[in-house]
């Protein structure tokens, strides 16, 4: 299972994307999705299967009924309060037309709370990787590797992979400083969040690989894109 995010990073993932043609991977996108599907993932006939969008979904609803009518067996996760334009009408048009393809979870304010036996979709305030992942570990993959987790600035020449360098946050907040923030909660808040849904639905260890090697995301081993190539042609 591939989670792949706009860090600059990314770019070396494009760059060898051919070797990644045959292997057996379901690829995840976060909010932004669709400039790394159509210039990464199509030159391999891939595409997406997994959508998370944890912040202002309204703002990709156009792009999410798209993915939606694909009569692939895909999957689009949001949170329920997030959807605020319209009176909600936007959330009402997805549980009429896609219900079975829609994944909701809350860490929204004082609903927030480590995953439990009475509420195990349930997160604390944290970044969209954060939550992806644990969710993704209830599945049960042979392993998670995040591409383009950089967690902050690893080079001069940019932050964000091509199209992304303009994203403005929801929150208002600039580029660097929203990243920060994102990765602060990262690193302080994602074993506790995964050792949480671990023992709320019974799973053994995945293993969760950062494929990013000058990270600012501390949590999970990283790893050269050769090594990276390496571990996964042995297992997929």
């Amino acid at each position: 299972m591939a989670i792949l995010l706009p860090g600059y990073s990314l770019y070396e993932f494009q760059e060898r994307i051919e070797e990644f043609r045959d292997l057996d991977i379901i690829y995840a996108g976060i909010n932004r999705w669709t400039p790394l599907e159509q210039d990464i993932l199509f030159r391999i006939d891939k595409r997406f299967s997994i959508i998370f969008c944890g912040a202002a979904p309204d703002w990709y609803i156009d792009e999410t009924c798209s993915f939606l009518d694909r009569k692939d067996e895909n999957l689009f996760i949001t949170e329920r309060l997030n959807f605020k334009a319209d009176n909600g009408q936007n959330l009402v048009k997805l549980f009429e037309n896609y219900n079975e393809k829609l994944l909701l979870f809350t860490s929204y304010y004082h609903y927030s709370d480590f995953p439990s036996d009475d509420y195990p979709l349930h997160f604390i305030r944290e970044n969209s990787l954060s939550i992806l992942t644990a969710l993704i570990a209830i599945g049960e993959p042979s392993a998670i590797i995040h591409f383009g987790a950089d967690g902050g600035r690893i080079s001069k020449d940019g932050l964000y992979y091509e199209a992304l360098n303009e994203f403005i946050h929801p929150d208002q907040l600039d580029p660097d400083s929203s990243i920060k923030r994102d990765t602060g909660w990262f690193n302080a808040g994602m074993l506790s969040t995964l050792e949480f849904t671990r023992r709320t639905h019974k799973l053994g260890n995945c293993e969760i690989i950062n494929c990013s090697e000058k990270s600012h995301l501390d949590v999970f081993q990283k790893l050269s894109y050769n090594k990276t190539i390496d571990y996964l042609r042995r297992i997929c």
